[in-house]
């Protein structure tokens, strides 16, 4: 009997990449449908959401690096949601799918990032220190979001400050790569 879930893909892909392409086409998926219903809702996708959707791509990205980097080696919140979404996986076992996952995240959230932040800063984050600024607050706000996910029971984490502490850090790294890559729009776009 063929793999189901990817079809022709499942045998030129490896796990990692398949989770890694998953992410990728989850999130033009998204975005396709948020450009297909922009008449209907009367707000129309700006240049500024796809400065936020690679900024949020490229902060999961510097998150995912530096899980590593701070020793986080274990399984990930988001392995541990995908192992309870997908039924009999072990969270350990689904390292890949979690960092897919995260990225998908990342990237929505960059997406939703200058629209959330231009009431608030008035458009001072499409500047690279208004986008520094208004990123480390979005990376707080993701953060302490997480962990109402956490005391809501999406996923089990050792609630140590130092744990609590690299974690944060890590909200922070993602925070500071996409107000920075939000920021660039004043100096590419004018």
């Amino acid at each position: 009997m063929p793999e189901r879930g990817m079809g022709g893909l499942s045998g030129v892909l490896d796990g990692s990449a398949r989770a890694v392409a998953t992410a990728l086409v989850t999130v033009a998926v998204l975005l396709g449908v948020r450009l297909a219903i922009s008449p209907l809702i009367g707000d129309p996708v700006t240049i500024s959401t796809y400065f936020g959707v690679a900024g949020g791509f490229v902060g999961a990205v510097a998150m995912v690096l530096g899980l590593d980097v701070l020793g986080l080696s274990g399984p990930t919140p988001a392995a541990q949601f995908w192992a309870r979404v997908a039924g009999d996986v072990e969270p350990g076992s689904a390292r890949w799918p979690g960092l897919a996952v995260h990225l998908v995240y990342g990237a929505v959230a960059g997406a939703v990032y200058p629209r959330a932040l231009w009431w608030v800063l008035e458009g001072a984050m499409m500047t690279v220190p208004g986008g520094l600024l208004g990123g480390v607050t979005f990376g707080t706000v993701l953060f302490v979001a997480a962990l109402v996910y956490w005391l809501a029971g999406a996923y089990e984490m050792d609630t140590s400050v130092d744990l609590l502490a690299r974690y944060y850090t890590l909200h922070l790294v993602y925070g500071v790569a996409l107000g920075s890559v939000v920021g660039t729009y004043s100096l590419v776009v004018g």
